[in-house]
This record gives C-alpha cells, structure tokens and sequence, in this order.
C-alpha cells in the first residue's frame, strides 16, 4: 500500500495528473486497512483544483471527514476558503480560513487571491488592505 501512496505523490510532483487520479480512485473504490481514505480524497479533490475544476474538488473534498486533524488538514481548508473565494461565498471563505491552524504557508496565499479579487474589481481600499495581510503574516521562510 505504502508503494501506491508514494507512486501517487511521485506521480503528482511529475504533474502526471491521470496516473495519481487512476491509483488515487482505485483506493478509494476499494479501501483496505491502513489507508486513509480522507487523504485520498484530499488529493482527488487536489487534481481537481488543478484542473480548474471548483466543483468536482469542492465534491472530493465534502467526502473528508469533518473533523479531520491529518498532515493536510490546513491545506484541505485552505482548498476549501479558495473554492468559496472563487464562488463569491466569502463569508464561507473566511470560516474556512479560521480553522487554519498555521498561519503559514496557505494564509498568505489566500490573502493575495483576494486582494487580487478586489484590484480586479477596482476595490483598490480593500485590495491594499488584503495585501497588507500578505506581508503581515508573520511568514518567515524564503517562499
């Protein structure tokens, strides 16, 4: 089981989407013991999210337990505030953003997303302020 989780991640940092999707699918039609089957449907809803597809990762990621504490716990809710974000669902957004636990590295990101949101809107007040967060986030690591 181990040889299929590192096949996926190997297959996903080569961005071979369809290979990750393929195992990634095949574990979750036919789980077994000892995989965790809320991480698989992270990275279902991941390749989702990379293909652009909002509604198929908002599905995956539905499937996760909800009080899921993993290793991806903070990026499945960043997923989430981002999916809410590009819906026009702020207020889901921000309650997805608050059960980040580390402020780094996704609170940046979201921070950028939507003060880019806000330039595009020419809401340049609120857009200077979402970028403010950007550089206040106590963030300390090269990226």
């Amino acid at each position: 089981m181990l040889r299929k989780q590192n096949c996926c991640g190997m297959s996903l940092s080569y961005g071979m989407d369809n290979e990750a999707r393929r195992v990634f699918s095949a574990l979750l039609d036919t789980p077994r013991e000892g995989v965790d089957v809320d991480r698989a449907w992270f990275y279902v809803g991941k390749l989702a999210w990379r293909r652009g597809d909002n509604a198929a990762s908002a599905s995956a990621l539905a499937n996760m337990k909800t009080d899921y504490a993993g290793p991806l716990a903070d990026e499945a809710h960043y997923l989430r505030a981002m999916q809410s974000l590009a819906a026009g669902e702020e207020l889901v957004a921000q309650a997805a953003l608050n059960r980040i636990a580390q402020d780094c590295p996704f609170k940046p990101y979201y921070f950028y997303s939507l003060a880019a949101l806000r330039a595009q809107a020419a809401e340049w007040q609120q857009a200077a302020q979402a970028f403010a967060k950007v550089t206040q986030s106590g963030c300390d690591d090269d990226e």
